[in-house]
């Protein structure tokens, strides 16, 4: 396990080299990030892990920042940059929360793949 700070974010890394007896090399990045009265815990995986892939997990945490609602409240909501889906995060958050309380997990996993449709994967050859 190795603690460290990335971006003003805590960090803590730690790798699986098996589960249930099969080799998997799974890399997990925690990052906790705070500001006023919001907690944000980010974890990132990577099975088959391999050090190449290091940037994969840790870069994106330096575009993760909080923004303030004020400053963007005084731009009109038809006037702010739409995603790439036409849906916000908390429309997503919402939607899969739904499922996800009512049990329907094969219904909530296809709404959080497509709110990261646009981070970059990692494929191997086996």
């Amino acid at each position: 396990m190795k603690t460290s700070e990335i971006d003003s974010m805590s960090v803590i890394e730690h790798l699986i080299p098996k589960a249930n007896g099969l080799p998997v090399q799974q890399k997990n990045l925690v990052a906790c990030a705070a500001k006023d009265d919001i907690y944000v815990d980010i974890h990132r995986s990577n099975a088959r892990f391999q050090p190449a892939d290091e940037s994969l997990l840790t870069d994106v945490l330096g575009k993760i920042h909080f923004v303030d609602q004020s400053a963007t409240a005084s731009v009109p909501s038809n006037e702010r940059a739409p995603s790439p889906s036409g849906a916000s995060s908390l429309d997503y958050f919402r939607q899969g929360s739904r499922y996800y309380l009512a049990h329907d997990y094969g219904n909530a996993i296809p709404l959080s793949e497509g709110c990261r449709s646009e981070w970059p994967t990692v494929s191997h050859s086996i």
